[in-house]
């Protein structure tokens, strides 16, 4: 693909951009490895799990609906695609991003680890908690993720 196909190369925001961002995806993580551990480690811990990653589920809905709506709010001067808002592909810096799909993908281990500990129980719900840490990832890129501008509109 040629640099005119692919649109002008627009440079990421600088590193530590949006630190609250990844913070709240680590704190997720956090509270849903100690959910976690006291779940598998006693059968009274499975509501408190059950009700911890609901609650991740539910935050990281509203934090990828915050994003979308941002997105939008962006799209009228910028241009917004969908692989580089929710793949953070090219618009977040390289560290950022990794620290971001690192809490992503940890949750998703944890997750899988715990349901797996227990199979066929309330355990399942700890694959839901990801999305806290995917909807975090989404909401940084689309407050602070680097989109080239419109033509015309720059």
């Amino acid at each position: 693909m040629t640099e005119e196909a692919r649109g002008p190369r627009v440079e990421p925001a600088p590193e530590g951009t949006g630190r609250w961002a990844v913070q709240a995806a680590w704190a997720g993580l956090g509270a849903q490895v100690l959910a976690a551990a006291v779940a598998v480690a006693s059968r009274a811990g499975r509501g408190p799990h059950v009700v911890v990653c609901t609650l991740l589920l539910l935050g990281g809905l509203a934090a990828a609906a915050a994003a979308f709506v941002r997105a939008v709010a962006r799209s009228r001067t910028e241009l917004v695609d969908v692989a580089t808002l929710f793949l953070l592909i090219g618009s977040a810096p390289r560290r950022t991003r990794r620290w971001l799909w690192g809490a992503v993908a940890a949750q998703a281990a944890v997750g899988l680890a715990t349901a797996s500990a227990r199979p066929y129980t309330s355990l399942a719900f700890g694959v839901l908690a990801p999305m806290w840490s995917y909807g975090f990832a989404v909401l940084w890129n689309a407050t602070y993720g680097a989109f080239p501008a419109r033509p015309g509109r720059a």
